[in-house]
Order: C-alpha cells, then sequence, then structure tokens
C-alpha cells in the first residue's frame, strides 16, 4: 500500500507547538494546589488566563471559565485564546490559534507574545466569532512566575459598549450633524431666492436633503435592532434591475458619490426576487457608499447581478485593492478604513445579509478585477425558517452556552483543532 505523503504544518505568525492535554492537566493540578493563587484572580474584575509557553490555558478565573466553559474549567483546560472565544480564524489553520496569516493583526496574540517577551502589553482586539457577531475586547498580558514555572497572565476586558458609543459619536452623530447642517444650508439659500423657480428648486432640495436625514437616523435604528434580533422583515417582490436603477438614482446626487461615476451591467432578461426590500436597499445602499468612498475621483464603481439554482447575487465593483490588513478585519464591528471609531458599514451588511435575508456576503479584491463585494440572497425569503434559525445572533448571545454548543467540543471535532492525545 502507497501512504499518503506527510504534509508540513507551518504557522503563519505565533508558534504551533502545543503540549498534550495530559501535560496541561498535571499543570493545572500543580497550580491548583496553591490556593491563594486562585483566590486572587477569581477576586478581580475581568476575565483571567494562565496560559503556558505554548499558549494554552493552564487555569483561570470563575468569570472566565463561566464566560468560555459554561463554569466547566475541564473543557477549555490546553485551548488557546482563540479557540475558547470560537474566532472564526481560530482554525484556520491545523495548528491553531495565532497561526494563520489573520492572526498577524490580532491584538490578543500580539499583547501574549509581547508577554512572553518580558514584557507587559495591552491592545484592543476585535474578534469575529463563528455565529457572525464579534467581540470588542481589551486585553493585557503580563509574564507571571510562580511554582517554578513561567507563565502569561492574560486580563480580558470587553469593551462592547465603549466601542457603540464611539461609533455612534463618530459616525451617527457626525453624519446627522452634516445633514442637519446642509438642511439648514438650503433653507437659507430659499430664504434669500427671490421666488419663483428658483425657491422652489431650493424648497424641492431641502425636502430631498430631509429624506436623506430620516433615512440615515432609520439606518441606525435598523442596525440596532439587528444586533438586538428584534428588527421586523416583511416580503416583497423585487424587480432587480429596476431596483438597481433607482439605487443608482437615489445615489448619485450624495456628497460622497461626488467626482465619481455608477456604472450599470443589468443582464438582458428581467428577473424579480421575494425578499425584504427594506433591508436589501440598507446593504446595497451601504456596499455602494463604501465602494465610492473608497474610489479616487474619476473612478467608475459597477453593480449588477445574475441569478442562478435559485439563487440571486447583486455584486459591486470598485477599482481599488484593499491591503491583507484591511480585508482580514473588514466585517469587524469596529474596524474601519477611515480612522478609529469609523466602522459599522461592511459589519452591518453583513449582519442584515446573513442575519435577516438568508443570504451571504463574499469578497475578492486583487489587481485584475479590483475589489468586487457579492451578496447572495434565495429567490424567495422563507421569515418562518429564518426566524427558528439563528437570524439575528448577536454579541450578547455568544458566551450563552448550551450542551450542544459547548466550547469544549471544539476538541473532538475531526475537521478543526486537536485531539485530546495532540493537545
Amino acid at each position: 500500500m502507497i501512504s499518503s505523503p506527510t504534509v508540513e504544518l507551518r504557522s503563519y505568525f505565533a508558534p504551533g507547538e502545543r503540549n498534550s492535554l495530559e501535560e496541561i492537566r498535571a499543570a493545572h493540578a500543580h497550580l491548583a494546589s496553591h490556593d491563594l493563587l486562585q483566590d486572587i484572580i477569581d477576586s478581580m474584575p475581568l476575565m483571567v488566563l494562565l496560559l503556558n509557553g505554548n499558549r494554552q490555558l493552564i487555569a483561570a478565573n470563575k468569570r472566565a471559565v463561566d464566560t468560555f466553559g459554561a463554569g466547566e474549567i475541564d473543557s477549555i483546560l490546553g485551548l488557546r485564546p482563540g479557540e475558547m472565544a470560537r474566532c472564526e480564524h481560530a482554525w484556520d489553520n491545523e495548528l491553531g490559534c495565532g497561526t494563520c496569516k489573520t492572526c498577524r493583526y490580532c491584538g490578543a496574540v500580539a499583547t501574549i507574545l509581547a508577554a512572553q517577551n518580558g514584557r507587559q502589553a495591552t491592545q484592543e482586539c476585535h474578534i469575529s466569532l463563528e455565529n457572525n457577531a464579534a467581540l470588542d475586547l481589551r486585553v493585557t498580558a503580563t509574564p507571571f512566575a510562580i511554582a517554578g514555572g513561567e507563565f502569561t497572565l492574560v486580563a480580558i476586558e470587553d469593551i462592547a459598549h465603549q466601542r457603540r458609543r464611539e461609533v455612534l459619536e463618530k459616525v451617527f452623530f457626525h453624519d446627522i450633524l452634516n445633514t442637519a447642517g446642509n438642511i439648514q444650508s438650503v433653507v437659507s439659500l430659499a430664504r434669500e431666492a427671490p421666488g419663483g423657480e428658483e425657491a422652489e428648486e431650493l424648497i424641492t432640495l431641502a425636502a430631498e436633503v430631509a429624506d436623506q436625514l430620516i433615512d440615515e437616523i432609520r439606518s441606525q435604528r435598523d442596525l440596532i435592532q439587528a444586533e438586538q434580533g428584534i428588527l421586523a422583515s416583511r416580503v416583497d417582490k423585487v424587480e432587480l434591475s429596476p431596483f438597481l436603477e433607482n439605487l443608482k438614482l437615489l445615489i448619485v446626487p450624495m456628497k460622497f458619490s461626488l467626482g465619481r461615476k455608477i456604472s450599470l451591467e443589468l443582464p438582458d432578461a428581467a428577473h424579480a426576487v421575494e425578499t425584504d426590500p427594506t433591508i436589501l436597499n440598507r446593504v446595497m445602499t451601504n456596499l455602494t457608499r463604501n465602494a465610492l468612498e473608497a474610489s479616487p475621483s474619476g473612478a467608475v464603481v459597477t453593480l449588477g447581478w445574475n441569478h442562478a439554482d435559485g439563487h440571486t447575487s447583486l455584486w459591486v465593483r470598485n477599482p481599488g485593492v484593499m491591503s491583507e490588513e484591511v480585508s482580514s478585519q473588514l466585517f469587524q464591528r469596529s474596524f474601519s478604513t477611515k480612522g478609529k471609531g469609523r466602522g459599522i458599514g461592511a459589519y452591518s451588511v453583513k449582519l442584515l445579509t446573513e442575519g435577516y435575508l438568508q443570504g451571504t456576503v463574499e469578497f475578492t479584491s486583487d489587481e485584475a478585477n479590483g475589489t468586487v463585494f457579492t451578496v447572495t440572497i434565495p429567490d424567495r425569503l422563507d421569515i418562518a425558517a429564518r426566524d427558528n434559525g439563528t437570524a439575528g445572533s448577536l454579541v450578547y448571545r455568544v458566551l450563552v452556552r448550551t450542551d450542544q454548543g459547548h466550547i469544549g467540543d471544539l476538541r473532538s471535532k475531526p475537521s478543526k483543532g486537536p485531539s485530546h492525545e495532540s493537545m
């Protein structure tokens, strides 16, 4: 019999070596004999992890065990932080958390590596989770020696509410004030206009800007309700080509599209889907706006759609190319290419599409084709089936564990993660 060639595993960032589960349990038992250590970390208000040299969990305080292990420390012993939290990239590489290309930009891994080099470090960390939710954390790692061993003490603070406030202040209030200022300017001009046709045009423009203001308020309301899993849906027929033509008409006059062009590539045949038109409009508007803002003056952003096998794909293409750092963090709530506290566009697209349209969002970015975002949805949205599933999964539910979804099950999955013997 010819044996299969051995594939050598490679880490793209942190070392991938792991201790066996027997070694992990022995180390845990040794530390457990030091009652004072457990009392100290249990008294801390944050989640606290104690990691070995391979970044595997040896001990944790009660808050961390309740969060990641449903109260059972044995279910998470030997796992790395991203594996415990169910980061969607934890097993992109078979070596586990910290070893794939995306991990190069993870604040948690960076702080742990810094502590292993002898210095305390603190960074913020945005973790996308397997259920399409996300965590915003502040992670502090400190070198820690006890019981004859060298460890890393990791303190984890949930800063989601702080990030939410920053996004509201820097995005929502900023955009609302800008739009309100535009209304004020138009009204002032209308007052000074001599009347007649010029005044009527200014009044019409003021009404359009007021509509934009209302839409921005509704957009923020929809995002909050979507995160809470309470966004109401309605199904209606949407003709795809007229839908994109109307979207173009609405976006062209907006400030963020100035100096850029929108092109449509539409099939000759007509096609309609039964979906939520308001949510679909919100998704495609966000994608188009992001594409326009990422494009230089004079660039062309192209929109189109195609249909196959009971599903319809709508896509937005711009000529730019994203860096690996940007593409790896794109769907995180607080990440933005426009600066700190500006990241909700791509995040809301993913949340609304996957949570409410029963669809998927994918993108490619290369020199040959630019950046293309594709939203694929079923031709008919089944709200009853969606609401009985996982739609509306949110960060607040992420840390609720059940017997079926226990985080310790990661270690028994044949396709992802180490086995008990190899850990």
